[in-house]
């Protein structure tokens, strides 16, 4: 949905405005389901992490990458993990 795509690119500069918006909306009578709320906070917030990862990979050290790169896949496969098989 819209929600999902305005999350991703939201993530990409900053998570803290996507996740009150959403806490907000999804708080609302007639507004969107807790469920996609925290889905589209948790695909932000993923998105953020991708981004400050690829900062990392472009601009580090190759030392840096190497023991940055487990830490990032592991935040990677928890959120997405816990954002379609948990929530």
């Amino acid at each position: 949905t819209g929600i999902y795509l305005s999350s991703a690119l939201s993530g990409i500069a900053d998570v803290d405005a996507i996740t009150l918006s959403l806490s907000q909306l999804s708080s609302q009578a007639g507004g969107e389901s807790m469920q996609t709320a925290a889905r589209a906070i948790v695909l932000a917030t993923m998105v953020n992490t991708g981004i400050k990862a690829g900062i990392v990979v472009s601009t580090g050290a190759p030392s840096l990458r190497r023991a940055m790169l487990p830490g990032v896949a592991l935040i990677a496969a928890a959120g997405i993990g816990a954002a379609f098989f948990l929530i």
